[in-house]
This record gives C-alpha cells, structure tokens and sequence, in this order.
C-alpha cells in the first residue's frame, strides 16, 4: 500500500510534487529533510529509493535541489560506497531532474558540465 505523504509539499525550499507524494510515503519527507543535514545514511537512501513512471523526474530534480543545498562534495561523500548498480540509477535520476526539473540554469546542460565531480564518480 501506498501512502500518501500529505503534510509534505516542500521540505526546506524543495518541492514535492503531487505525482511524487502519491508514490511515496511519510519516510520520504523525513529522509530527505535529515539528507539535507547531512546525515550520510539519510542521503544514502533518498539517492536509492525507487520510484516508478514520471515521478521518477520529480524525485531527480529532489535530488538536484537536495545537492544545491548540501553541496556536490558532500553528497559525494555519502555516495563513496553504492554499488555501481546504484550510481547508474542515481545518474538516471539526476539526468531527469536537470532535464525536467524546470530550473532554467541547467537548461540543455549535462550532468557533467552541472556537477563534474559527482558525474565521474558515478561512471567509476
């Protein structure tokens, strides 16, 4: 069962989509928000959780906002030790958030010219 994560449409300045909060439940907004102090477990899991179909563009640009606010080294260093199965979803992830997350900063840039380090590391 799916449930609704209804008191969670923006965590510290991130917006949660509808679409997202249909597809995700209350840990959700409880994980991202310790994610965003830098709790290396909590970025972990918000990074990995799986979501289906166009929410999986929401959850990237959560992802994107969540790295302006902590820092591309920061995040790097939560990701040291995904599996390489994890860095290609989580690569997946951020491609869609640039790509759809309506921030017109990173309109037609790649991942590797937005984040450079975090882009290499994800291919190792």
């Amino acid at each position: 069962m799916i449930t609704s994560c209804n008191n969670c449409n923006e965590i510290q300045g991130i917006v949660i989509s509808e679409l997202l909060n249909r597809q995700i439940n209350d840990s959700y907004c409880d994980i991202l928000n310790k994610a965003i102090e830098l709790d290396k477990e909590a970025i972990i899991k918000i990074s990995t959780i799986e979501v289906s179909d166009a929410a999986g563009y929401d959850h990237g640009y959560v992802l994107i906002r969540l790295i302006e606010k902590i820092g591309e080294q920061e995040y790097l260093k939560a990701l040291e030790n995904v599996s390489t199965e994890q860095k290609k979803s989580i690569e997946s992830y951020l491609w869609a958030g640039l790509e759809y997350g309506g921030n017109k900063i990173y309109s037609n840039k790649k991942l590797n010219e937005v984040l450079p380090l975090l882009a290499e590391s994800l291919k190792q």
